[in-house]
């Protein structure tokens, strides 16, 4: 029998969907939901920016930046300082997407298939760490993702993001966590999808060499390779990177006041 791809895999397990059917059953007998305390008490703490007490205070590597380039994530490990060029546009997309997964959250912290929301899997021997959106009440990590009506189209017929799979590989492996539900939400239609992914050895071990490699760069003070694309200034992650107008000038090490 020949081995299952890692979508593949994913797409075998969808009939064990924690979120799905708790989630569904709750939405049609609460459509002007009520929520617990505990849910209020959350969102009032997210509004009010308290991230809670059990950050490290340390620069990390963000289990989120998975697929980023490893250039940039040395930049900012270092604290160079980045373009500040959000417009009014972009501010208010950042805005939806906030309170999009406060109102899964609330939701899943009413209901009880979320057990607790906004989880830190900080590693400080690796200086990694990341956020996780939740836990469940059987133990998997929970992640919510909003995309475009194209993005959606995308994912309900191949699977999560690979982008989005590293990511939840990065937390299994900083939180010793063995699966995730994560949940795409349509931001033209409200329509969404839960995907159950399962703790893949291979993705775990690209985590584990990823977050080595970026810390043998920090100890020897030696900065990445610049993309092929950075280098003739093309391309979507040239164009929407942070540091692009100084990368291209850097050579040695930044000393950052």
């Amino acid at each position: 029998m020949p081995k299952l791809s890692l979508k593949d895999s994913v797409r075998a397990v969808q009939n064990l969907l924690p979120v799905t059917v708790r989630h569904e059953k709750w939405l049609t007998h609460n459509s002007n939901p009520v929520y617990s305390d505990k849910a209020l008490e959350f969102a009032a703490d997210q509004l009010a920016g308290v991230t809670g007490s059990s950050r490290l205070r340390k620069r990390m590597f963000r289990a989120s930046a998975a697929t980023t380039c490893t250039r940039a994530q040395v930049f900012k490990w270092i604290g160079v300082p980045v373009r500040q060029d959000i417009d009014s546009k972009t501010a208010g997309i950042f805005a939806t997407g906030n309170f999009m997964h406060l109102k899964w959250q609330m939701a899943g912290l009413t209901e009880g298939w979320l057990e607790e929301a906004e989880i830190p899997v900080d590693r400080e021997d690796l200086h990694a760490g990341g956020t996780m959106d939740g836990v469940m009440y059987e133990g998997g990590g929970f992640e919510y993702k909003t995309i475009n009506d194209r993005g959606f189209n995308k994912v309900t017929s191949f699977g999560p993001l690979d982008g989005h799979l590293y990511q939840v590989h990065n937390y299994m492996y900083l939180g010793e966590i063995d699966h995730f539900s994560v949940v795409y939400e349509n931001k033209n239609t409200a329509e969404w999808r839960e995907f159950r992914v399962e703790r893949d050895d291979f993705l775990i071990t690209q985590a584990e060499v990823r977050f080595t490699q970026l810390n043998e760069y920090v100890d020897a003070e030696a900065l990445p390779k610049i993309l092929p694309d950075c280098k003739v200034e093309e391309g979507i992650q040239y164009r929407q990177c942070p540091y692009r107008d100084m990368c291209l000038k850097t050579r040695m090490w930044p000393r950052v006041k």
